[in-house]
């Protein structure tokens, strides 16, 4: 297959058309979801799977192959699931559905809210001010939506065993030895705090109330999955928005907080457990679904940034447990 040639201006007039078709699906993305979080926050709608916890990360959703969503599409997934009652974390596009030898059931709708992105590159030759013609190259995600939408294993029949897996039950007032290992495996500063919860970047630690004083193991582990994902955004780890933490109140430290919030519930999506927001945090998202609804692409951005975070953690886990037992902390210039 040949690559295709543009002029400059061929270039400039398809990077504008692709540009605007990305920000088209992003914002049809926001738009299908947001509806759909205000009612679950405004009906209580639990995220929760009703499991303990799960090493294989059971209940964060998956494609058919079993491979975790990420950023929105797991928030959006995650809404309908709670929404719709469904107990599997597998999605199947119709094609998928048939090819195992399931059918779909009678009156089942598709969801048409998932979105992937496209890597595109454009080659244009260009004259430098020596008169010296050079190749200069263009790259972009371009998003785009899964074509007839997909559904969850639930809404399908005949479908082999392992897209039903069994739900398992565990004390929610308990800590959970498997998560405590996962948070305590990332090397993080973790101190007792008098003072609620807070990350500090002046010193890089956070702080957590001791655990008696949470109402349930669930409180505790989302609020520290919270200040964790705050934890990731500084310049020698992720680098979030690449400037420091701002003051209270300001747009950037807004946007922060609904990254950790969005993240937090992701992370307890993955654990299995409960992802059910705290009234605080009910609170706090739904002052978010105004300003969501003027422009539904932040609610995208916030996505994006809070998966980035949460695969920063997993890869950190997984380093960490392979023999590794601290951080590496590149030096800040």
């Amino acid at each position: 297959m040949t690559k295709k040639k543009f002029t400059p201006e061929q270039a400039k007039e398809y990077a504008k058309k692709k540009d605007q078709q990305t920000r088209d699906i992003i914002d049809s993305f926001g738009t299908l979801t947001l509806p759909k979080l205000e009612e679950a926050l405004e009906n209580g709608v639990s995220f929760d799977w009703q499991r303990g916890w799960n090493p294989s990360g059971i209940s964060a959703h998956k494609n058919v192959d079993g491979e975790m969503y990420k950023g929105g599409n797991q928030l959006a997934l995650m809404i309908e699931a709670s929404l719709k009652g469904y107990t599997s974390p597998y999605w199947l596009t119709y094609n998928a559905c048939k090819k195992l030898g399931g059918n779909i059931k009678k009156g089942e709708k598709a969801y048409h809210g998932v979105v992937y992105g496209v890597p595109v590159v454009i080659e244009k030759e260009v004259t430098d001010n020596k008169g010296n013609k050079k190749k200069e190259q263009r790259s972009w995600t371009s998003y785009r939506s899964v074509k007839g939408g997909v559904f969850n294993a639930c809404q399908c029949e005949g479908l082999p065993e392992r897209f039903y897996p069994k739900p398992e039950q565990s004390n929610p007032d308990q800590k959970v030895p498997e998560i405590d290992a996962f948070f305590d495996s990332l090397g993080a500063n973790i101190i007792d705090s008098t003072n609620g919860a807070w990350y500090r970047p002046s010193t890089d630690a956070v702080g957590m109330p001791v655990y008696s004083t949470f109402k349930s193991s669930t409180e505790w582990y989302s609020t520290l999955g919270h200040e964790l994902i705050h934890w990731t955004k500084p310049k020698h780890r992720l680098n979030r928005g690449g400037g420091e933490f701002t003051a209270f109140g300001s747009t950037n430290y807004a946007f922060e907080e609904l990254v950790a919030e969005l993240g937090s519930m992701m992370l307890m999506q993955q654990f299995g457990i409960s992802a059910k927001p705290t009234q605080n945090n009910v609170a706090y998202l739904a002052n978010w679904i105004k300003a969501l609804k003027e422009k539904p692409s932040i609610l995208h951005k916030a996505c994006t940034e809070a998966s980035k975070a949460i695969v920063y953690l997993n890869d950190l886990n997984e380093k960490n447990t392979k023999g590794d037992t601290k951080e590496e902390i590149q030096e800040v210039a």
